[in-house]
């Protein structure tokens, strides 16, 4: 979720928590196709989101994958296989304007913005 005043919060936190506004304002009719497909370019599958604020990306590690530099921060989450620097269950950050060339076989999500 992007950054907001206008947050309604209805549990997982210490702060105020208000149920019925959220019943009231959240339109709990079931999406024709709930699931997001993503758009596959090669071995990246980018998952297509309503905002330029979050990005997802599934990339498909064989032998090797560039992940050019960007103006901030991403996150990398290893889900299976590994790399020379990370493996299934292992995350890390890259940070701004900095590129990473993955060695190895593995399914890596990456997520921020601007990638």
């Amino acid at each position: 979720m992007s950054a907001s005043d206008n947050v309604v919060r209805a549990g997982f936190t210490s702060k105020h928590v208000n149920v019925a506004e959220l019943l009231r304002i959240v339109d709990c009719t079931p999406l024709e196709e709930p699931v997001v497909r993503p758009v596959i370019n090669g071995n990246v599958g980018v998952y297509p989101c309503p905002t330029n604020a979050f990005s997802v990306q599934r990339l498909q590690v064989v032998d090797s994958h560039s992940i050019p530099r960007s103006l901030t921060p991403r996150i990398i989450v290893v889900t299976d296989g590994a790399t020379d620097s990370l493996r299934a269950g292992d995350a890390g950050v890259i940070p701004a304007n900095e590129s990473v060339e993955l060695r190895g076989t593995a399914t890596a999500w990456l997520c921020g913005t601007g990638i």
